[in-house]
């Protein structure tokens, strides 16, 4: 199999058939896949998903529904209404391509279970499609270790991150900080939240990377343990939270991101996946799609401190190659900053917003392609001739913004409000605000 190479380049993966099995019997389980079922075969044929979906559905007896990638990319809604489909294992960013408002496609369904994996599933895509299926289901796993190692139904889209037990006989193993040894786990005597990495152990772990034994040697790992049983481990890279339910009091482990998309600023360490959500979240009607990026730069555009970067899609923007990037209008920027900042610490508060004229780029298999985006570089600032005040850099601030920080949010939200109505009367924007 083929990583997706969201972060970089694919690398190929050994698995063995008997994992393979072990794997498909483990999926028709935990989905209840059976020989009355239909399933879309949605990943490409390059993807470890589509292998999967195909033997073990055969394994079941049941149909194995296939749609050309011209068709699957222009209209799922359709492919999975037309084919009768009850199961589709598919990313977050592919499903996403399906409206779920107004859409006369999703009365034609016959979708049962609908499993999303490979990335984070944003709050508000889970949000719309739970009350549309039977199932909502986050599937967890690496392709080093035969497609996915387990599978939990949520009916919460706080609990979206949360995975289950390993399937097939895999164990999913969180250890410590920093994170570098599979028998230092966590656990019930460690805080609510302790932060650690994955690890997965077990029949399905593969036998490493073609081509690549250094690159091997520092991710998968054989121990022998008591009685002289020989275990395979794999290092995810994957960094989780182990948390604690609120209502049932039961341990849970949540999947927050990939290590290497975790960056520092200040010395504050900030999951990019989480920046996006947060952004997306705070403005619905303003951003359909985040991707968010880190950049050096001073107000002149010279490199200078590290700070956040969020490239926004419009909603009702069309899937396409992206054409155009531009930096926010400096109103739209500093609506979102607000927004986004009452949801989040500050140091998670992007300080540009860029706009993009496409849906965000995809890898071969459909995953968020986030190497590409880090290449775009940072938007320009806005222009605040029309707008007055100026433009926020973590760790600085300046005479044009310092509003931006007052009151709480307050100021920021009054200021946005203000220099709207100065622009629409035609007004000078320079108004100095004094609230009580």
């Amino acid at each position: 199999f083929f990583t997706s190479g969201s972060t970089g380049r694919p690398k190929g993966c050994l698995a063995t058939h008997g994992g393979l099995a072990l794997y498909c019997a483990g999926k028709n389980q935990s989905l209840d896949v059976h020989e009355n079922c239909v399933v879309l075969v949605a990943s490409p044929h390059s993807f470890d998903p589509s292998l999967g979906d195909f033997i073990s559905a055969w394994a079941a007896g049941c149909v194995a529904a296939i749609a050309p990638r011209s068709h699957l990319f222009a209209s799922l809604a359709a492919c999975l209404a037309v084919s009768g489909a009850t199961h589709v294992l598919t990313t977050p960013s592919t499903l996403s391509t399906i409206e779920t408002t107004e859409n006369e496609m999703l009365t034609k369904m016959r979708l049962r279970v609908v499993a999303l994996g490979g990335e984070p599933t944003p709050e508000s895509l889970a949000r719309a499609w739970l009350p549309l299926v039977e199932r909502l289901v986050n599937a967890y796993g690496v392709t080093e270790c035969t497609v996915y190692q387990a599978f939990q139904t949520y009916t919460d889209v706080e609990a979206r991150r949360a995975i289950g037990g390993g399937l097939a006989g895999c164990e999913i193993i969180c250890a410590k900080e920093p994170g570098d040894d599979p028998s230092n786990v966590l656990g019930d005597d460690d805080p609510d939240g302790s932060f650690g990495e994955v690890w997965i152990a077990g029949p399905l772990v593969g036998l490493g990377y073609v081509g690549a034994p250094e690159r091997t040697r520092e991710r998968f790992v054989t121990r022998i343990e008591d009685g002289g049983v020989t275990r395979r481990y794999f290092r995810t890279g994957d960094a989780c939270l182990r948390v604690r339910d609120c209502v049932s009091g039961e341990w849970r482990v949540e999947v927050v991101g990939r290590r290497d998309s975790q960056v520092k600023l200040n010395g504050q360490r900030v999951e990019l996946g989480d920046v996006e959500a947060a952004v997306c979240a705070a403005a619905p009607r303003l951003v359909l799609e985040c991707a968010a990026s880190t950049q050096r730069f001073d107000r002149e555009g010279s490199i200078g401190a590290k700070s956040l970067i969020a490239w926004c899609v419009p909603p009702g923007t069309e899937h396409g190659t992206v054409e155009s990037r531009a930096g926010a209008d400096a109103l739209t920027a500093d609506a979102l900053r607000w927004l986004v900042a009452a949801r989040v610490p500050p140091h998670m508060v992007p300080s540009r917003y860029g706009v993009v004229d496409a849906r965000l780029p995809t890898t071969a298999s459909g995953k968020f392609a986030r190497s590409v985006v880090a290449k775009w570089g940072a938007p320009p600032p806005p222009d605040r001739e029309d707008t007055g005040g100026g433009e926020h850099v973590h760790g600085t601030e300046t005479e044009g913004d310092a509003w931006w920080s007052g009151a709480g949010g307050l100021d920021a939200f009054a200021a946005v409000v203000a220099n709207a109505w100065a622009n629409a009367l035609g007004l000078s924007s320079d108004i100095k605000l004094k609230l009580s």
